[in-house]
């Protein structure tokens, strides 16, 4: 079977120094961007290989070295605004492979807060406060998530304002975890609507869908 494989920004890399917890945690969150990706790239055709590869430097140089092996791409934070893809690409000394790196813009949290829904199906074992109020409804979600600056700390705050959970008798209000929350929500995305949503998504799922159609070819 056809390999087709992309490594992506996050989680940690294996290591006698990372606790058990954070490393089932970085295994989920590959799990859910497979089944993010499956939607895409079908499991009957091809084997689809996530590797996960903590920071962006890490994952740049992971993704070079997989790259002289095998046919990869690689999937990156973008840490600001999509006039900003050339200056990363220079920073991680990637121009060479340029044409085989998409970058979620601003963050991967852009890409949840661009769907509410992902939200409310991976709060559901927390308490929703403000029931009579919709999540899409917040002053959060009325920028195109791509404008959404710090991303990952407007969905920490959404998070706080509409979910608790009790601890040791008192209610508290809930925070993101990167690792701990993120797989919650990227396995409940709809494919085609981030595709619409998001350029850099449409380029990939272009790539991915390009790649499958010529390795059929074969």
């Amino acid at each position: 079977m056809v390999t087709i494989k992309i490594v992506i920004e996050g989680g940690v890399m294996p290591g006698n120094k990372i606790e058990a917890q954070t490393f089932v945690n970085s295994e989920k969150l590959r799990e859910s961007f497979y089944k993010l990706l499956t939607q895409v790239v079908s499991p009957e055709y091809f084997n689809l290989e996530i590797e996960m590869g903590a920071g962006e430097k890490n994952a740049g140089k992971l993704f070079k070295e997989r790259i002289q092996k095998n046919h990869c791409s690689l999937l990156i934070d973008l840490d600001g605004a999509k006039d900003k893809r050339t200056t990363k690409i220079e920073t991680l000394e990637l121009e060479e492979y340029a044409d085989f790196v998409f970058f979620m813009i601003q963050k991967m949290e852009s890409w949840i807060l661009s769907q509410p829904d992902s939200i409310e199906k991976g709060m559901s074992f927390y308490k929703r406060e403000k029931r009579h109020l919709l999540l899409a409804n917040d002053e959060i979600f009325q920028k195109h998530p791509t404008e959404i600056v710090h991303p990952d700390d407007k969905l920490n705050t959404i998070l706080s304002r509409f979910y608790t959970f009790k601890k040791r008798e008192k209610i508290k209000k809930k925070k993101y975890g990167k690792l701990k929350d993120a797989p919650l929500f990227i396995k409940n995305l709809d494919a085609n609507k981030l595709r619409e949503t998001f350029e850099d998504v449409e380029n990939l799922f272009g790539f991915l869908e390009k790649t499958m159609h010529n390795k059929l070819q074969m």
